[in-house]
């Protein structure tokens, strides 16, 4: 991302990155996409509750989501060496749960974990507080 870029934010992203934490939330993802800045403020951090309630493989397929970001069925049998059956009661179970998303189709289906792009983010006094991301253009230096 370009310094000038980054810098026509100053501390808001500090701002954002400090409430999200302070929520019990995952930081946001910053990204610039087409000379723009995608803020992915993600739904949640998967509580201990909701652990409980699913089996080993289930565990471990989140942990592997969180630091690999997708999973198709086939490395899902692989991973955890089990049969197609299997999988497919794994995976519906975390999608029944909305743990997970299912993209694309056909042979190219794979899974990530379920996020969303905006929330509002509860301020003190209870009400929300929404984050708008301002249109910026970008001036950049010929070097």
């Amino acid at each position: 991302m370009s310094k000038e870029f980054t810098e026509l934010w100053g501390t808001g992203t500090n701002r954002m990155i400090k409430d999200c934490l302070n929520h019990g939330l995952p930081e946001p993802l910053f990204e610039e996409i087409t000379k723009s800045l995608v803020v992915t403020f993600r739904k949640y951090k998967i509580s201990e509750d909701i652990l409980e309630k699913l089996n080993e493989r289930q565990k471990k397929a989140i942990e592997y989501l969180e630091e690999h970001r997708k999973i198709t069925n086939k490395e899902y049998c692989k991973l955890f060496e089990v049969v197609k059956d299997t999988t497919n009661r794994d995976l519906n179970d975390l999608l029944n749960k909305n743990l997970i998303e299912k993209k694309g189709s056909g042979p190219k289906v794979y899974y990530i974990l379920t996020t969303v792009r905006y929330r509002p983010i509860p301020s003190e006094g209870g009400k929300p507080r929404k984050y708008k991301i301002p249109s910026t253009k970008v001036i950049q230096d010929d070097v």
